[in-house]
């Protein structure tokens, strides 16, 4: 959705007339226009159009062609996810909808095949050379989208002192 519709016609005539087109649009069964096409941003997904066209030579006018098409929906991408690690792991997605819907999202954080969250923060104690990962799954309200994971490996975690004290030997 959010592309033109345009009109696409072709006749002959056997006297070498010249032919005009007459457009006739119609969106869920109601007139629209009579343009050849319907501009970006009309339509919608989940509608109905209609087009029927007639040449005319001027003299008669040939019976309508038609067609017709329903819009459809266009399931939300997940362009990208990133995980980022501070006092807890974040998981970011970036993403798109061709039908400009809002989008929401599902989490699920794992570790070794164990679900750990579904939240796009994750607060746990992870161990040193594990693997993290964060699958986002897209919904724009009418379909869910494909997911993707992305991984993050735990490096070592430093030390911390916790305590120093100053004193006589």
């Amino acid at each position: 959705t959010g592309d033109a519709l345009t009109a696409r016609g072709w006749s002959s005539d056997d006297d070498d007339d010249d032919i005009t087109f007459v457009y006739t649009w119609t969106k869920n069964g109601q007139f629209y226009s009579n343009e050849a096409s319907v501009p970006a941003g009309i339509v919608a997904h989940f509608e109905e159009w209609a087009l029927d066209v007639t040449a005319d030579d001027g003299y008669t006018a040939s019976r309508p062609g038609s067609a017709n098409v329903r819009v459809v929906n266009s399931p939300p991408v997940v362009d990208d996810v990133t995980i980022e690690l501070t006092d807890v792991f974040t998981c970011t997605p970036t993403a798109s909808d061709y039908d400009l819907d809002p989008i929401l999202f599902e989490y699920e954080w794992t570790v070794d095949g164990v679900v750990l969250g579904t939240d796009s923060v994750l607060a746990a104690s992870i161990a040193s050379g594990t693997a993290v990962l964060c699958e986002v799954t897209p919904n724009d309200g009418y379909e869910i989208g494909i997911g993707r994971v992305a991984s993050y490996s735990v490096g070592n975690h430093p030390p911390v002192a916790s305590a120093v004290f100053i004193g006589p030997n």
